[in-house]
């Protein structure tokens, strides 16, 4: 015991030979004798007013070198108006001058490599301050709550920006964040609602948590390509932004990603997304249209709750679950697709939404959450595809239906719906008619096309043009679907209910498209090997040829129609012309 105590005793003595402490001219130092070195500290008494640290002091005949300013030296130093820090100081410690609320000047000389985490948190009174190209990196909290900063630069050095490190700056108008910074920490510009601009460069791989949270005044940003992934809530309450570019490299869109960003009017979620996540585009009152590519397999809960501007969305093939209230609130919808993959529909998904007056279920799902539709208070019909209809242990359509509403089966599946206690749930039960069904498919290069459908079935379709020209529009049952067209020209319809036309315009490259379609008094329809040719003056010459150009048969037009017997391969396209119109249509 003796000799730990005597051990003790004697490194303790050594420490005072080589470090202690002394005040020089209103300032505290640590000397180093070993390192001839000094480092500005906290004394017992507040700094105040203007302080200017020499770069060399002079104690008992001996020089030593000014390096740091040490941890917690010139905290809450109420009183301290501004700083001068020579160029001998190559750091400064962790939370060196946090809550020094008067402070409204710091020289800091390009000597400092490093700037301790808090080391200026609380510094409401700066308003600019000038980071050392050496730095490399911003410590957590560094300049958190620096509400007066309204310019900062960032050098080219730094390479990560840590957590709240510009959390509450709300006076901060830009920031530009340098190539070279991979990481962006949690919570860094949170509640900067000044922010009227910000550059992020390619370097950064994600955005993590809350990042942004609160910038209310940013309004738009560009992701870049590299990103990955957007952390929970990292732009939430962004209620000013109106613009937000997705990269092509984004997997994941995180839980409340861009929840309260009430002035988002569109996105487009790109087909590298698989998941987002709950909330993420919660309460985006302002949002108008979506786009979700057929990449996701999930929509989370209440990803667009309260999205009360949506009136169209169409829920591609490749997701398989909709989460509870994915869509509740959604009062302006009135266009809605679930597609043909989703097996569940979690409770509430579409609660409220008032606008919907039909929805058809895909054969596909095994499970229906409560209260899905209550509340979509305009709903009149409802259109199952399910060949077996689910067991329901409570009522998740709205109560309106149980008078005025009526439910379309598959014919031969009447029975089974009333049996499995559907019936209570709305007025009438009827069963799909099956007299089929046909799109026409027009375009300029070949003229119409009918091809018979099935009922609740999706059909897909690639469109390539010729060289020199590119697709100008496509619209599908009198809508505009353009913009639902995939990079490689795929496009696929919605489940067919109906007769419908799918239309096709090209223009050469650079010139606006005229005139592209032509109207024709001949209508062509199939059915099975026999083509039948309506609108022609009787007499009028049918030539009808394979799509190599030979001439299968010819006839002359009757006085309402023409029934043409075809003899071609099964399920083969052929070319109906009469003069300077003509059709191309399927025959079996």
């Amino acid at each position: 015991m003796k000799l730990k105590q005597l051990l003790f005793a004697l490194v303790a003595q050594m420490f005072s030979l080589t470090s202690w402490a002394v005040v020089i001219d209103g300032i505290n130092y640590t000397f180093d004798s070993q390192t001839k070195t000094a480092s500005v500290t906290q004394k017992d008494s507040k700094y105040s007013g203007e302080v200017t640290i020499p770069g060399e002091v002079m104690y008992d005949d001996v020089t030593y070198s000014v390096t740091s300013i040490g941890d917690r030296a010139f905290f809450s130093c109420g009183r301290l108006t501004s700083v001068t820090i020579p160029n001998s100081v190559t750091s400064i410690g962790k939370t060196a001058f946090t809550s020094c609320n008067s402070l409204t000047s710091v020289t800091i000389p390009n000597s400092v490599t490093s700037i301790g985490a808090g080391a200026f948190a609380g510094c409401s009174g700066l308003t600019a301050i000038n980071i050392p190209v050496g730095v490399t990196s911003i410590g957590n909290e560094t300049f958190e709550k620096c509400s007066g900063l309204t310019n900062i630069n960032i050098p080219k050095g730094v390479t990560s920006i840590g957590m709240l490190a510009f959390y509450g700056c709300s006076g901060l108008t830009s920031i530009i964040i340098p190539d070279g910074v991979t990481s962006i920490g949690e919570r860094a510009f949170e509640d900067c609602y000044g922010l009227a601009s910000v550059t992020i460069p390619n370097s950064v791989t994600s955005i993590v948590g809350k990042a942004f949270y609160g910038c209310s005044g940013l309004p738009s940003i560009t992701i870049p390509e590299g990103v990955m992934n957007i952390g929970d809530y990292a732009f939430a309450e962004c209620r000013g932004l109106i613009s937000v570019s997705i990269p092509n490299s984004m997997t994941s869109i995180g839980m409340g990603s861009f929840q309260g960003c009430g002035g988002l009017t569109t996105i487009t979620i790109p087909e590298s997304v698989t998941s987002i996540g709950s909330s993420a585009f919660n309460n985006c009152s302002g949002l108008i249209s979506i786009t979700i590519s057929n990449s996701v397999t999930s929509i989370g809960n209440s990803v667009f709750y309260n999205c009360s501007g949506l009136t169209s969305i169409i829920i591609p093939d490749g997701v398989t679950s909709i989460g509870g209230r994915a869509f509740s609130g959604c009062t302006g919808l009135t266009d809605l697709t679930i597609g043909k993959g989703v097996t569940s529909i979690g409770e509430g998904a579409f609660y409220n939404c008032s606008g919907l007056t039909t929805i058809i279920i895909p054969d596909g799902v095994t499970s229906i959450g409560e209260k899905v539709f209550s509340g979509c208070s305009a709903l009149t019909e409802v259109t199952s595809y399910l060949p077996v209809p689910l067991i329901l242990s409570y009522n998740p359509f709205p109560d309106q239906l149980k008078t005025t509403g009526t439910l379309y089966v598959l014919e031969g599946t009447r029975q089974a719906y009333i049996e499995k206690g559907w019936g209570m749930y709305f007025a009438n039960i009827k069963e799909i008619e099956t007299e089929p069904i046909w799109l026409t498919i027009s375009d300029v290069e070949t003229g119409s096309m009918f091809m018979q459908c099935e009922r609740g079935k999706e059909y897909s379709f690639r469109f390539v043009a010729a060289e020199g020209w590119e697709i100008h529009s496509i619209t599908f049952a009198g809508k505009d679907v353009t913009e639902s067209l995939t990079t490689n020209g795929e496009f696929t319809t919605p489940a067919m209910s109906e007769s419908t036309e799918l239309r096709v315009a090209y223009e050469k490259a650079g010139t606006a498209v005229a005139d592209v379609f032509k109207k024709s008094p001949m209508k062509v329809l199939a059915f099975d090997d026999q083509v039948v040719v309506r609108g022609l003056d009787k007499g009028t010459p049918i030539h009808i040829y394979d799509l190599k150009g030979h001439l299968l048969t010819t006839a002359a037009a009757g006085r309402n129609e023409t029934r043409i017997r075809v003899t071609a391969e099964s399920s083969q396209a052929v070319v109906v012309k009469a003069g300077e119109h003509s059709v191309k249509v399927m025959v079996k």
